[in-house]
């Protein structure tokens, strides 16, 4: 190796003629060249580091606070400059590789030769790292490292670790185990550790003095069969593998004292981020005779074991040749990577914010402030100073400890967990010992695994010895449980491990007998026992295995946190889900925890509480576990699969808000075969359409072009006729209609109480705004209503087809789930076919013609007519109107420009109620995509308003015809007058249309603040009304000027139910006319917005200002009052 130095030229090197000539051969371009010394500033060249060599000596005086020691220099170098020159010794008591950032004692400047040094000032009883230096400039060379340990009192020198443990008599237990033939070979090279820890070198260990031991054998008669370490209850009866684990797990290699354990490594060592280190201990250590019986087990069918379609699937039992192979046992290692030492130390839990609370968690001790812990062992005395190294003794022997896979199949409290757990187990092999044995590891198919960032390949499942055999999506878990040496991404082995969350059995089998696992075992089992027994478990791990392994992983991996650092007790409620980025854990959740088991890569956190995935916990759960439910799981999870965003609602994450609280009204794949398309109904083609899943298709599972999509639907009867052969199904259909569905089929509940089975409520509001009725029976519901349901039970449709009427529930699948319920579906909810447009003309749905077809039709039975009427200007232009009277400057705009054009017909619009602009009939122009009620005075209060000056359009067109002269206005006042009657009456009819949907329900509403359509600018906001219901089935509704006067809801007039009448206002992609002749017509029609909004029947008219009629026109004053309204109200 080489170094690039830069040095002076006050630095003589020894070549006689650079010397003599002052000259330097520079090699330039194959080409030698003379340059004078005189000419350079600096010399910069390569040297070999070998040309310095620095001996490190031994120490020839140790004392209570000095030492002293020589070293020796020799190089080809000879230095002119002594003020750049520096050498001597650097030590440190804490940084294995001292530097001279470190303390240092000076020998002087540059000398060749032995040197010697004292070092002074130390601190007495305390073991050091020494090693010689030379400095040069900016440059630093160093010899060996050496080590040494301070005397701890005068006159008695440390003696080394061997020696100070025989000489203290109570560590017989400890020594023999050092000296044990099954652990070392005395006659081994390395020979046995008894001799290595009493020669030179540098050893930390931490031994149990021998009343510890017999504790610890003591302790272990009481652990569970389960445990390895329950027979060894004697040193006698300590397996080789044992004593070898035992010894070699309480040895580090390096001297370290207790307050650096948690220091990093380096020349300027960070303080607390080391949380683990490794030991003596290797892989091999771990590695036991396992009977055969012992090994994993699944109940995987064995037909489909033996068939050759799934035999090389992952849900086959990857453990049968082993078990199968007649041999009695086998040689198993728990994993590749040694187990290596945890401390929880004051520097790290400072650093990472690990509480006291926590670590008595995680431990279940109470911890002092300055208490070191080696695993969840106290140390009882620190630092013994040995002349070699460290000895602490400790309140326990060290045990090494299992990874969090073992942990968890051994403690006897998560055995349902952990049969999960060994379905995604593999045994590899890992070294070949005889034609008749070999030695395997446990593997657990994972993203991340020990040998690489991911474990093999994640999409692939492999056999023993690691070939491919099957392919797979996503049946793996977050990370390798079994590896020892487990790290977050971004971390390192020594900073950080894992955390899992584990439900204990008891958690677990009422997970499998009535939550998300019951869906599970259901989907996939037959003949499913589900009345599982805590004392016999074996029922239910033969249902279980038959769940494919892309559903069990979601379990497992809910469980697993990536950081211990980041989700110890204290930080758990800061936890979120991956997918859903939703809280995982609250307050009860962190008091659930039965106990913390502390393992080798991580902590096990046994739970009282099921802590399962938001997929099977959710009220999305039955569209993911249900293979009845396909088309509404791509529907749920098309977005998060798919890179394209098909849906673009993400309604995965939305149904999985586990703050939230839901009722999902879904419909099943047979159900959604009878969507009855409202967007069709005012064309020459009504249809119902099926949704048909095809396999075949993952991207886009559906089919859309053929004979059985479409479907002819007669409006009038519910009739389903043939299939419509010219129609097709398009993407932009699918995606528009289930996105559609998705939101008019979901309700979210104000609050954390959820009781749509028990309320005496019928109607509420979907995510979209749109209205659904339910119906109830003995407490549950037992069918569901939209508005397209409610439309034909008005109209005395009959039940002829699902869906007509109502929606029925499967009473098997009104599920409660941790955010809600979920009501599977005969039919899917479908939103009303008419618009507010529709039901105030009183106009028959899929009605053809236009619209002044249809204005009288049957004015003396429709109980909307009269305000129908304040909508529609009939006798002339709105148009005309508003220019002519001034009400918008013509002057701004240039007709030719198609930009202008547009702004222009954007503000005449203002003045209209309805448009017809992309709309299936006529839609609300004022609303916008919310949902809405609109209160219809009844005919006989409009007619009492227009007798008391209520302008109307004809009043208003009639108006201006009698005040033109030459085609124009006479006066100022006539366009002011014009002016303020088109205000007043647009501000009229906008302030009977109130933002959110209000039912006559049968619940008592307190008095609330609704807000209109129409606009105070003076006052800068909207006008105000008061809404209540004081009795079942009526709304009462107060304006601002008529104080102490409430108008009340109609339930019925003229023969028809005239409240809660629920209508729906499309703004669709493209035109759909009534004129149309080819169903192909309506294909790829979107909606752009839609606006719901439930109808009322009032008692009387709302005031949006205490201004009357005649105060704005007809009296000496008008004027200037209409100027002032003007101003207050006009239209933006």
């Amino acid at each position: 190796m080489k170094k690039l130095l830069t040095i002076i030229t006050l630095l003589a090197v020894q070549m006689n003629s650079m010397a003599q000539n002052h000259a330097v051969y520079e090699w330039k371009d194959s080409v030698p060249v003379i340059r004078a010394t005189s000419d350079m500033d600096s010399i910069t060249f390569y040297l070999p580091e070998d040309l310095v060599d620095l001996s490190t000596g031994k120490p020839s005086e140790i004392k209570k606070t000095s030492m002293t020691s020589s070293f020796a220099l020799s190089s080809a170098f000879t230095f002119a400059n002594d003020s750049i020159t520096e050498q001597g010794i650097c030590y440190s008591p804490f940084n294995s590789q001292p530097t001279i950032n470190d303390s240092r004692a000076y020998f002087g400047t540059f000398a060749k030769g032995s040197c010697e040094v004292t070092i002074t000032g130390l601190k007495n009883g305390t073991f050091y790292y020494y090693r010689p230096y030379l400095r040069v400039a900016d440059e630093v060379f160093y010899g060996q490292v050496g080590t040494f340990s301070t005397w701890e009192d005068a006159g008695n020198q440390a003696s080394d670790i061997y020696k100070t443990l025989k000489s203290k008599g109570n560590y017989k237990t400890y020594l023999r185990l050092m000296e044990d033939p099954d652990v070392c070979d005395a006659d081994a090279e390395a020979g046995s550790l008894a001799q290595a820890l009493s020669q030179p070198g540098t050893k930390t260990i931490f031994a149990a003095n021998d009343q510890v031991w017999d504790n610890f054998f003591s302790h272990n008669k009481t652990l569970s069969q389960n445990n390895p370490w329950h027979t060894a209850t004697s040193y006698e009866k300590l397996s080789k593998n044992q004593k070898s684990l035992l010894l070699h797990a309480s040895v580090l290699n390096h001297a370290i004292s207790v307050e650096q354990l948690s220091d990093g490594i380096g020349e300027n060592p960070a303080k607390g981020v080391v949380l683990r280190r490794h030991t003596d201990v290797e892989a091999m250590d771990s590695i036991a005779r396992v009977a055969v019986s012992d090994l994993p087990v699944s109940y995987w069918s064995v037909d489909k074991q033996n068939s050759e379609e799934y035999a090389n699937l992952p849900e086959a039992d990857q453990w049968h040749k082993l078990r199968n192979s007649g041999k009695d046992s086998v040689y198993m290692l728990q994993d590749n990577s040694s187990s290596m030492m945890v401390h929880l130390t004051k520097e790290f839990m400072k650093k990472e914010r690990i509480t006291d609370e926590d670590f008595r968690i995680i431990t279940g001790q109470k911890r002092d402030a300055n208490d070191v812990h080696i695993y969840n062992v106290g140390i009882d005395e620190a630092d013994i100073v040995c002349e070699n190294g460290y000895i602490n003794s400790m309140s326990q022997p060290l045990v090494p400890l299992a990874n969090m896979a073992e942990v968890i199949r051994t403690n006897g409290r998560t055995n349902i967990f952990a049969h999960l757990l060994d379905r995604f187990s593999v045994p590899f092999r890992t070294e070949v010992l005889n034609a008749n044995d070999s030695i395997y590891v446990k593997r657990y198919y994972s993203y991340r695994g020990y040998g690489s960032s991911t474990n093999y390949d994640a999409k692939c499942w492999m056999d023993e010895d690691g070939n491919i055999i099957a392919g797979t999506g996503e049946s793996v878990l977050r990370y390798d449980p079994g590896w020892n040496g487990y790290f977050p991404g971004g971390k390192t082995e020594e900073n950080d491990m894992g955390a899992m969350f584990v439900p204990n059995d008891k958690q677990m089998l009422d997970f499998f007998s009535h939550g998300g696992g019951a869906l599970l075992i259901k989907e996939f089992t037959k003949d499913p026992a589900l009345d599982y027994n805590i004392n016999d478990l074996d029922k239910l791990y033969r249902d279980v295995d038959q769940i494919p392994l892309d559903y069990v992983n979601k379990i497992i991996n809910h469980c697993m946190q990536e950081s211990f650092t980041a989700s110890v007790p204290s930080k758990m409620t800061s936890l979120r889900d991956i997918g859903t980025y939703e809280q995982i854990f609250f307050p009860e959740d962190v008091e659930s925890i039965d106990t913390a088991l502390l393992a080798c890569n991580g902590v096990v956190y046994v739970m009282g509480r099921m802590q399962s995935p938001t997929d099977y916990s959710s009220v999305a759960a039955p569209a993911f576990l249900r293979s009845t439910n396909k088309i509404m799981r791509w529907a749920v999870y098309a977005d998060n699969y798919s890179s394209q965003q098909a849906l673009g609602a993400h309604y995965y994450a939305y149904l999985k808000a586990m703050e939230s609280r839901f009722s999902f009204f879904m419909p099943s794949d047979e159900a959604l075969g009878y969507y009855y398309d409202p967007v069709s109904f005012t064309s020459r083609y009504p249809r119902m359409l099926k949704f048909k899943y095809n396999p075949n298709s993952p991207q886009f599972p559906f089919v859309t072009n053929a004979r059985d999509v479409c479907y002819r639907y007669d409006i009038a009867t519910g009739q389903i006729g043939s299939s419509i052969v010219t129609s097709q199904f398009v993407q932009s259909d699918i995606t528009d209609r289930l996105r559609q569905i998705l939101e008019g089929s979901t309700i979210a509940h104000t609050g954390w109480e959820n009781t749509i089975n028990t309320d005496e409520n019928e109607y509420y509001l979907a995510k979209n705004g749109m209205g659904i009725k339910v119906t109830r029976e003995n407490g549950r519901v037992v069918r569901a209503q939209g508005g397209f349901q409610l439309e034909n039970e008005r109209e005395g449709l009959e039940a002829n087809n699902p869906g007509i009427l109502y929606c029925n529930v499967d009473q098997q699948e009104n599920t409660e789930y941790r955010n809600g319920y979920t009501f599977t579906m005969d039919a899917p909810l479908i939103p009303a076919a008419r618009s507010v447009f529709g039901v105030l003309a009183n106009m028959n749905r899929g009605a053809e013609g236009y619209v002044e077809d249809y204005m009288d039709q049957n004015a003396e039975s429709n109980p909307f007519y009269e305000f129908f009427n304040l909508c529609i200007c009939r006798e002339g232009s709105v148009e005309t109107l508003i220019l002519n009277s001034g009400l918008v400057d013509e002057s701004k705009y240039n007709l030719n420009i198609p930009s202008d054009v547009e702004a222009r017909q954007r503000i005449l619009n203002l003045y209209s109620t309805f448009v017809t602009e992309k709309a299936v009939d006529w839609r609300v122009q004022f609303f916008n995509n919310f949902n809405y009620t609109v209160l219809v005075p009844s005919n006989e209060a409009i007619r009492e308003a227009i007798d008391n000056g209520l302008p109307t359009w004809d009043n208003i067109f009639e108006d201006y015809l009698s005040s033109l002269e030459n085609g124009v206005l006479k006066t100022a006042e006539d366009s002011l007058r014009i002016q303020a009657k088109i205000i007043y009456l647009t501000n009229f009819v906008r302030s009977h249309f109130v933002d959110k949907s209000y039912f006559a329900d049968k619940s008592t509403m307190r008095e609330t603040t609704v807000t209109t359509n129409s606009f105070n600018r003076e006052a800068g906001m909207f006008v105000k009304y008061r809404i209540k219901r004081e009795k079942s089935g009526v709304l009462s509704i107060q304006d601002a000027y008529n104080t102490g006067s409430w108008k009340h809801t109609i339930a019925e007039s003229h023969g028809l139910a005239t409240q809660n009448i629920m209508t729906c206002d499309r703004e669709l992609s493209g035109e759909v006319k009534r004129r149309m002749t080819n169903g192909n017509n309506i294909n790829g029609i979107r909606f752009n917005n839609t606006s719901y909004a439930v109808v009322h029947l009032i008692d009387g008219v709302l005031q949006h200002t205490n201004q009357k009629p005649a105060q704005l026109w007809g009296n000496k004053s008008a004027a200037e009052n209409a100027r002032l309204y003007i101003k207050r109200f006009a239209i933006q």
